[in-house]
C-alpha cells in the first residue's frame, strides 16, 4: 500500500505542468553556477601563480637585507566552485615584513567592486533560495489541493491510514524532485572533473557531505510545505503562509541576527585600528629619530676640539660600536611597533570573534543560515578562513624574520671583519671603504643570498576538521525537519477530508 501511494505521488510530480519548468530552470542554474565557479577557480589559481612568479623576480633583485620582504599567498580550494562563502571577500595575499603585521589584502571584490554588488551565483545560493522555493511550490497544495479536487475523499473511502498517506506524500514528492535534480548535479561534477580541477579523496568526501546537507535542507522545506498544507483548507492560504515563512526564514532572520549582534557587541572598524597602529608607529619613529640625533651629537661632542685627522681616527675606532648600538635600538623599536600592532590586532580579532559568535548563534534559528554555515565549513570558505590564513602568515613571519635577522647579522659581522682587516695595505683600504658601506646599509650589495628562505605553508583542513564545524547546524536542520513532519501528522489526524 505504501509503495503504491509513493509511486502515485512520484508520478503526479513528474507529470505535473510545473515540473518541466522547474526542472529546466534548476538544470540551467546548476550548470551555470558550476561553470562560472570553474572559470573563477582557474582565474584565481592563474592570478596566484602569476603573483608568485613576480615575487620570485623581486626576491632576486634585493641588495639590502633590511629591505627584503615577501608575501604569503592564499591557495584555492576546489570546493569554492560550489560554495564561494567568504572566498571573494577576504584577501588573496599577506605581505610579510619584519616591521608590519601579517594580514590578508587584495580581495577579489576590492579589485573588482562590481562583483560585490551582484555577489556569486554558487550552488549554495541556488539550493538555499531557488530550490527551497521550488520545494514549497510542489508541496503547498499537497493535501488541501486534493481536498479541493475531491480526490482526498476518494482515497480515504478505502482503508488507508492517514499517517501512511502523509508519509507517502512526503516520500513521493521527495523522490519526484531529488532524482531528476541529480542529473544536472552529476553533469556539473563531470564538468569539474573534465576541467581538471584537482579533487583529492578528502575533497570528494567533503563534497558528499555538502550534497547530503543540501538534501537535508530541501527535505526541511518539503516537510514544512506538507505540514502547512495539512493545517489549512485552501491552497491559496497555505501558499501565502509558506511564502511569508520563506521570506522570514531565508532573508529576514539572518540579517536581523547580524544587526542585533552588531548593536549588542559593537566592534571598532579595521580603519580605526589601522589608524591607531599608524599613529603609534609614526610617534615611535619620530622619537627614534630624535633620540638618534641626540646620540650622534653626544658622540661627536668630544671631537669639537680635535683636528680633522684625529676626528676621523676617533670616528673610525667607534663607528662599529655606534652602528651596533643604533641597529639594536632600531630592532627594539621595530619589535615594539610589531608587538603593539599584534596586540591591537588580537584585541580586534577577539572582539570580532565575540560578535561573530553571537551573530551565528542568533542566525542558526534560520534553516537557511544553518545550511549555509554548514556548507561553508565543509568547503573551507567559512568565516574563519581569514583567521586561519593570518595565523599561518604570522607564524611564517616569525620564521622569515628570524631568517632575515640571522643572515643580516652574519653579513654585518663579515663586513666589519673586512673593514677592520682592510687598513694594512692599499687593497685593504679598498675593502675598508666597501666594508664601511656594507655596515651602513645593513648588509650591503651582492650579499643578499635567499637560499634556504622558509616557505609559507597554507593551512590544511581534512574531512574530520571540516565536518567538526557542522554538527550543530545539521542537528538543527534534522530537528526542524522532524518537527515539521510531526506538525504535519498532527494536523492531518483531525483533517476534514470532505
Amino acid at each position: 500500500m505504501l509503495g503504491t501511494l509513493i509511486e502515485k505521488e512520484w508520478k503526479s510530480v513528474l507529470l505535473s505542468p510545473k515540473f518541466a519548468l522547474t526542472f529546466a530552470a534548476s538544470t540551467l542554474l546548476i550548470l551555470l553556477s558550476i561553470g562560472v565557479g570553474i572559470r573563477e577557480y582557474h582565474a584565481f589559481t592563474a592570478q596566484q601563480e602569476s603573483a608568485r612568479a613576480l615575487l620570485n623576480e623581486e626576491l632576486q633583485e634585493y641588495t639590502n637585507w633590511h629591505m627584503v620582504q615577501t608575501r604569503a599567498f592564499r591557495e584555492a580550494d576546489p570546493l569554492q566552485i560550489l560554495v564561494s562563502g567568504v572566498h571573494n571577500d577576504v584577501g588573496r595575499l599577506a605581505p610579510i615584513h619584519r616591521s608590519s603585521a601579517a594580514s590578508l589584502e587584495q580581495s577579489v571584490y576590492s579589485d573588482d567592486p562590481v562583483l560585490a554588488i551582484f555577489r556569486s551565483l554558487d550552488l549554495t545560493f541556488i539550493v538555499q533560495a531557488v530550490l527551497s522555493l521550488f520545494a514549497i511550490l510542489f508541496t503547498y497544495d499537497a493535501i488541501n489541493g486534493e481536498r479541493e479536487s475531491g480526490t482526498l475523499r476518494l482515497v480515504f473511502s478505502g482503508a488507508v491510514p492517514r499517517a501512511r498517506f502523509v508519509l507517502a506524500k512526503f516520500l513521493g514528492t521527495w523522490l519526484g524532485l531529488a532524482l531528476p535534480l541529480a542529473l544536472p548535479l552529476l553533469l556539473g561534477l563531470l564538468a569539474i572533473v573534465l576541467a581538471r580541477v584537482p579533487l583529492s579523496t578528502g575533497d570528494w568526501q567533503r563534497l558528499g557531505l555538502f550534497l547530503g546537507a543540501s538534501a537535508l535542507y530541501l527535505t526541511l522545506f518539503l516537510a514544512l510545505g506538507i505540514a502547512v498544507s495539512a493545517w489549512t483548507k485552501k491552497p491559496s492560504t497555505s501558499f501565502l503562509i509558506l511564502l511569508t515563512s520563506w521570506v522570514v526564514l531565508v532573508l529576514v532572520v539572518p540579517r536581523a541576527a547580524l544587526l542585533s549582534a552588531i548593536q549588542m557587541k559593537p566592534v571598532p572598524t579595521v580603519a580605526q585600528v589601522e589608524s591607531r597602529k599608524a599613529g603609534f608607529e609614526r610617534r615611535a619613529w619620530e622619537n627614534y629619530r630624535h633620540d638618534l640625533e641626540e646620540r650622534w651629537r653626544e658622540r661627536r661632542a668630544p671631537t669639537v676640539d680635535m683636528t680633522e685627522e684625529e676626528r676621523d681616527t676617533f670616528e673610525d675606532e667607534n663607528l662599529s660600536n655606534w652602528m651596533e648600538e643604533d641597529d639594536k635600538a632600531r630592532k627594539e623599536l621595530e619589535k615594539e611597533i610589531a608587538d603593539n600592532g599584534q596586540r591591537l590586532t588580537e584585541e580586534l580579532r577577539n572582539q570580532k570573534q565575540e560578535q561573530e559568535r553571537l551573530a551565528l548563534q542568533l542566525s542558526r534559528f534560520s534553516p537557511a543560515s544553518a545550511f549555509r554555515l554548514a556548507a561553508m565549513s565543509l568547503a573551507g570558505t567559512d568565516v574563519h578562513l581569514k583567521a586561519r590564513y593570518e595565523e599561518a602568515a604570522r607564524d611564517y613571519k616569525e620564521a622569515f624574520s628570524q631568517f632575515i635577522t640571522t643572515n643580516s647579522e652574519n653579513n654585518n659581522r663579515i663586513s666589519m671583519r673586512r673593514r677592520r682587516g682592510g687598513g694594512n695595505n692599499q687593497g685593504g683600504d679598498q675593502d675598508d671603504e666597501g666594508g664601511g658601506q656594507n655596515v651602513l646599509s645593513f648588509g650591503g650589495n651582492s650579499e643578499v643570498n635567499l637560499d634556504g628562505m622558509p616557505e609559507f605553508v597554507a593551512p590544511r583542513r581534512d574531512v574530520k576538521t571540516a565536518a567538526s564545524g557542522t554538527p550543530i547546524e545539521l542537528g538543527l536542520l534534522i530537528a526542524q525537519t522532524l518537527a515539521c513532519l510531526a506538525f504535519g501528522f498532527m494536523g492531518f489526524m483531525g483533517y476534514d477530508v470532505r
